[in-house]
């Protein structure tokens, strides 16, 4: 729907602008301040922090904005049990290293 798909680009949005809002202070700081000073630690360090984390967060995003996807990181996050997340997780149970699949879900052969 149309508000979906507003949510989650908005989502997408402010993890761009939370990934690259130091960046783009330490660029302003070096045009206002000019080439002669080094940015300082605190933003440098805050840049080096933010810029490897854009795949990840954009990545919640994407799941976030899948129904079952939402319901396991809620589950996983929160401890709160919905049915969609059951289904999710115990379909994923089979694939975990080294336990056996459940009653309920058998991988096609």
């Amino acid at each position: 729907t149309e508000a979906r798909v507003s949510r989650s680009t908005s989502l997408y949005l402010l993890v761009f602008a939370v990934v690259w809002l130091p960046s783009l202070l330490v660029r302003l700081q070096v045009l206002l301040c000019g080439a002669r000073r080094a940015p300082s630690y605190g933003l440098a360090a805050l840049e080096a922090m933010c810029m490897p984390l854009q795949g990840a967060l954009n990545a919640f995003v994407y799941g976030w904005s899948l129904p079952r996807i939402r319901d396991m990181y809620r589950t996983m996050l929160l401890g709160t049990d919905s049915l969609d997340a059951a289904a999710v997780l115990a379909a994923a149970s089979h694939y975990r290293l080294g336990s056996p699949p459940t009653s309920e879900y058998s991988p096609a052969e």
